[in-house]
């Protein structure tokens, strides 16, 4: 259906349905390869089945591989008439393969100068700004997570189940911040346990 929809010749299932980690409610993520055309993305329902298409051209997955081509370590074939889905997935394995390096120390002192900055917003009179510069910070954060530790950040569900699995520290100060009734003193306790040096350690990724 996608490949004669917008017409590629390689369309891939990635996320949660091809790691199999999926629940009832998951997305079916696609991505469509073809020769020639602008980037899309589409999000539609089909029998029932919640989809999610992002569409590339041949010229966009050419060069180096962003973190946008990454989400696709692990995808299943689902049609490729030229074999080039899979040339593009032996790409991105041999990127993954490759640990990041953990963020420097100029780098780990912007991003918490910039987390340090949110938390100081959170005071803005405005209830909806307040709000939300505290979706942000909980969001970023997690990510920031992943790049002190040298760990490839993958999205925010496997980012999470690497959190339940090997930070407690952080994941259960992010129970305690995510609490609807959660006192600013819990953000800073956030805060501050992210930017604790964390164990550069597992295969690399984490979400």
């Amino acid at each position: 259906m996608i490949a004669e929809r917008h017409g590629c010749h390689a369309v891939l299932l990635y996320g949660s349905r091809a790691r199999g980690d999926h629940d009832i409610t998951s997305d079916h993520d696609l991505f469509g390869l073809r020769d020639e055309g602008p980037a899309l993305h589409e999000v539609f329902t089909w029998r029932g089945a919640a989809i999610d298409v992002f569409v590339e051209s041949e010229a966009a997955v050419a060069g180096e591989l962003g973190p946008e081509l990454m989400r696709l370590h692990g995808a299943v074939v689902l049609h490729d008439a030229h074999g080039r889905g899979a040339a593009l997935l032996e790409r991105v394995a041999a990127a993954y393969a490759r640990t990041p390096a953990p963020a420097t120390a100029t780098e780990a002192a912007t991003l918490r100068a910039w987390a340090d900055k949110m938390l100081a917003r959170l005071a803005d009179p405005d209830p909806v700004l307040a709000g939300l510069r505290r979706a942000e910070l909980l969001t970023q954060l997690i990510e920031i997570r992943c790049a002190l530790g040298g760990r490839r950040w993958s999205g925010p569900k496997a980012g999470v189940t690497w959190l339940r699995q090997h930070d407690r520290a952080v994941y259960d100060a992010y129970i305690d911040a995510l609490d609807p009734v959660a006192t600013p003193a819990a953000l800073e306790r956030l805060v501050a346990q992210v930017f604790a040096t964390p164990a550069a350690d597992g295969d690399g990724s984490a979400g």
